[in-house]
């Protein structure tokens, strides 16, 4: 029933729902002892999920045609899968019990086979039926099935031989992606959670010794699971992945599917980017045949793959510029087809991928164009966070869309009111326009009301960052800065030199007093002997800040002459400029600092017109302006 692709399902489908509950609900006097043929309940249960899956997609087509969908009756959908999902859970409840260590026993025959099981979760995944109760009891069932039953008794002289029914390649692939496409339990401190980690960990180990039977959709999905679901950092989990990267290198010609190319590149960067200890010498070789792989199928990416190929590209550092430009064709094609969040990963890459020149230079720009005229037109589609992305990654990119931030200036303005901003999220879109340059006070003014209600939860970064961005674009915010002032003193001792730095730039450039905040970052820099890691920049900043600022802070400056001597030949002229103009017009000594301002490289090779100043031993000394 299931082979024939052109069959009306509809036609049959209500009617087969109806006979199925009366088949399967134990409440009705025409039901089945459906526990007592555990293959007729995962096949009566796959079949189902097949065709109502496959009117599902036809729907979908009917839509994009401007046809009518067909009508499924909810009601009775939805009483048939309460119905088989009880059926389920009893049929395991009872074929289960547990020893005197809590170990899972099968003491029946009839029990779901690995298969079963796998056909059964991929049912009730693939139509996003998400049952925490089901898949709890299947866990406990798959454990005992996968670690053979080890630590467990059967209970009767009937029963089977615990594992004697292997787990099968497809069976594996299927059981982790239904998981993971789920989202079942990934609260870490859950018993449940704790189970389904132990059996991703046996089921991991059992892959990596049948790992050469594995197609490629199926080592395709089962690495998307691990990434997902955040459990390739074990020890198991990252040997499958190493050991799949050698059949993906030797069976590199088996990739032809966009969506098994895009997964596998998106599971390898996801574990690489978080557990970047995992890379192994195999990693950036699957990503050049699975980048050549994409090149040759690059017209059959749909807009998904395209922004994921990209995406793990950059996220691993993984350099291809063929298939850059071969995905800035391809997606500018497709550009109404990403949705928001693919839109914007799809942009992130490319503006943190090495610069780009030439012909790819020209295809990335109209790619961009694309993608900023399109994003215009959903604006309010974005979520706050992918908005953000996509405005730092122009201005990273160094591309200009006034439009683009117009648009989005107004949409968060907007929504602002309803929807709650990260710190993060804040702070990356004021940093995104004051760096361009483009003004949008309704926005500064919407957005200083709002972070100063959650400073609290700002982190040092993210403080920076803000009061940062208020000062370069030039608009006023008194009460965020005092709020800001209050919890950077609180965390002051997690910020970073360049932290520090422009914090102190920012205050003093808008001229707030903060004294308090200025003693704080002094007395922190000290402590933590943090002025050694100052750059020559931040360094410059800090000294011009406390001097501008009118704060007195000798120890700072003493720590600070020490470290621009050390550095001298890494200061710019401006910087130079500056840092002698804090220390003179604090009245700070320092004539070690000026004897290597004097011999440092910028002083040498300055042809521009130079400023005499007072040397402290009384020597004259000239110093040039920027």
């Amino acid at each position: 029933m299931i082979q024939h692709k052109n069959y009306q399902y509809e036609v049959f489908f209500q009617p087969l729902v109806k006979q199925t509950i009366q088949a399967f609900d134990s409440s009705k006097e025409t039901a089945a002892v459906a526990t007592a043929d555990p293959r007729s309940v995962a096949g009566t249960v796959y079949a189902i999920a097949k065709i109502s899956s496959r009117i599902n997609n036809n729907n979908d087509r009917r839509s994009r045609r401007g046809k009518n969908r067909f009508l499924l009756n909810v009601e009775n959908e939805e009483g048939l899968w309460n119905v088989l999902e009880k059926n389920i859970i009893d049929h395991i409840i009872a074929t289960t019990a547990k020893d005197d260590n809590n170990n899972t026993a099968i003491f029946i025959q009839k029990q779901f086979s690995p298969q079963d099981c796998a056909n059964i979760l991929w049912s009730f995944a693939k139509l996003g039926r998400k049952s925490d109760r089901l898949f709890d009891v299947m866990t406990d069932q798959l454990l005992s099935l996968a670690t053979k039953g080890r630590g467990s008794v059967a209970a009767d002289d009937d029963a089977s031989i615990i594992g004697e029914e292997s787990f099968n390649s497809q069976d594996i692939a299927k059981i982790v992606w239904s998981y993971a496409k789920v989202d079942h339990h990934n609260d870490s401190s859950s018993s449940s959670s704790k189970k389904k980690k132990l059996l991703f960990d046996a089921l991991s180990q059992i892959a990596i010794q049948e790992i050469k039977t594995f197609n490629s959709k199926e080592l395709a999905n089962m690495l998307w699971a691990y990434a997902k679901v955040g459990y390739s950092s074990t020890s198991s989990a990252k040997k499958l992945f190493d050991v799949a990267s050698e059949l993906i290198i030797l069976q590199s010609g088996q990739f032809r599917n966009s969506q098994t190319i895009a997964n596998t590149m998106w599971a390898y960067a996801k574990i690489i980017g978080d557990h970047s200890s995992s890379l192994s010498s195999y990693h950036p070789r699957v990503f050049d045949v699975l980048s050549k792989a994409a090149i040759k199928q690059i017209h059959t990416f749909n807009s998904q793959a395209l922004a994921n190929i990209v995406w793990a590209c950059t996220k691993v550092g993984h350099n291809s510029p063929e298939l850059f430009d071969a995905v800035s064709r391809e997606a500018a094609k497709k550009i109404n087809g990403f949705s928001s969040q693919s839109l914007a990963n799809m942009i992130w890459a490319y503006a943190k991928v090495i610069p780009i020149e030439g012909h790819s230079a020209n295809l990335k720009k109209q790619l961009f164009d694309a993608a900023a005229q399109s994003a215009i037109q959903r604006i309010d589609t974005f979520k706050p966070q992918e908005l953000s992305n996509m405005l730092w990654s122009y201005v990273k990119s160094g591309h200009s869309a006034p439009e683009l931030f117009d648009a989005a200036a107004l949409q968060s303005t907007r929504s602002l009111k309803k929807v709650k901003y990260s710190p993060q999220t804040i702070s990356n879109m004021v940093w995104a326009y004051a760096k361009a340059g483009h003004s949008a006070p309704e926005l500064f003014d919407s957005i200083s009301q709002v972070a100063i209600k959650q400073m609290n939860v700002f982190n040092s970064q993210t403080i920076s960052n803000t009061v940062w961005a208020y000062t370069k674009s030039g608009h006023s915010a008194p009460d965020l800065f005092d709020a800001a002032s209050q919890y950077a003193i609180e965390k002051v001792d997690t910020f970073t030199s360049q932290n520090l730095a422009n914090t102190v730039w920012a205050y003093a450039t808008v001229e707030h007093s903060a004294p308090d905040l200025f003693d704080a970052v002094s007395q922190s820099a000290i402590k933590r002997d943090l002025l050694k890691s100052f750059n020559s920049q931040a360094i410059s900043n800090t000294v011009w800040a406390y001097t501008k600022a009118g704060h007195r802070a000798p120890e700072l400056f003493d720590a600070a002459s020490q470290s621009a001597i050390e550095q001298i030949d890494g200061f710019n002229p401006q910087a130079i400029s500056n840092t002698v103009w804090a220390y003179t017009k604090a009245g700070h000594a320092a004539p070690e600092l000026f004897d290597a301002v004097i011999e440092s490289k910028a002083s040498k090779s300055h042809q521009s017109k130079l400023l005499p100043l007072n040397h402290y031993n009384g020597e004259r000394t000239k110093i040039f302006t920027s």
